[in-house]
């Protein structure tokens, strides 16, 4: 398990490297990083839409726009983690600043419905949300994210739900504080496109398939090495012969 860590450590630390390499020598290729991890799509008719926690200026408006258009009939609202200054009262929880932004926008209270259960990453969001989806197996439901962090939330419910994530939509809304195609000109945009393939990295490293597929990949390689050098060394043989 140590090893598998530090190995996920080293592939963390070798994106930011090269996202430079990438700056530095081929900036027509940098917005394509930023649409790479936009997968959201156009909105269709659901039962439920969440906006995940995070970036309360963009994803909950643009849920609460869903209802209002008709394209969503109730609103989910998972619970994060408290932290520090909302647990000294200072500021109130996400989920709470999530639902006075729907009600404000114009969603009936009772269209609102906060789920079980609290999160600390898109890893509990989903697994919050996929409990959801089996006690409701007809519900179908749209999930609104920042559009760089949506293929991390696809690819994690994804893992969780199998085949009934074609009961699952993801809608992009807007980026905070920068745009994608000129994301490496603020700092909030580097970190939040950098961090964010890190992040995707490590989880299909440790929640996914990718640690097989490497160590499948470098078997493969040695297999092939030391049959290259065996034929090497029976053509010396022969020759020598």
């Amino acid at each position: 398990m140590k090893q598998r860590t530090r190995f996920v450590i080293t592939v963390i630390a070798a994106v930011p490297l090269v996202c430079c390499a990438l700056y530095v020598g081929h900036p027509q290729l940098l917005p394509c990083i930023a649409g790479w991890l936009d997968v959201g799509t156009a909105p269709k008719s659901v039962d439920y839409v969440l906006a995940l926690p995070g970036n309360p200026e963009h994803r909950p408006f643009v849920a609460a726009a869903l209802i209002n258009a008709g394209f969503a009939k109730r609103a989910l609202i998972v619970r994060n983690e408290l932290s520090p200054d909302v647990e000294d009262g200072i500021i109130p929880p996400t989920w709470e600043i999530t639902k006075r932004i729907y009600l404000v926008r114009g969603v009936p209270e009772e269209k609102i419905v906060v789920l079980d259960g609290q999160s600390d990453s898109t890893l509990a969001d989903m697994e919050i949300l996929a409990d959801f989806l089996i006690e409701h197996p007809q519900a179908r439901v749209a999930i609104v994210t920042s559009a760089f962090h949506t293929r991390r939330a696809r690819w994690t419910i994804g893992r969780h739900l199998g085949n009934a994530m074609q009961r699952v939509s993801i809608i992009s809304a807007p980026n905070p504080g920068f745009l994608a195609d000129e994301w490496w000109k603020t700092e909030a945009g580097a970190f939040c496109i950098v961090a964010e393939n890190a992040k995707l990295v490590a989880y299909w490293f440790l929640y996914g398939s990718g640690l097989s597929w490497m160590a499948g990949g470098i078997l493969a390689t040695v297999v092939l090495v030391a049959r290259r050098r065996r034929r090497r060394r029976r053509q010396i043989e022969t020759a020598a012969a």
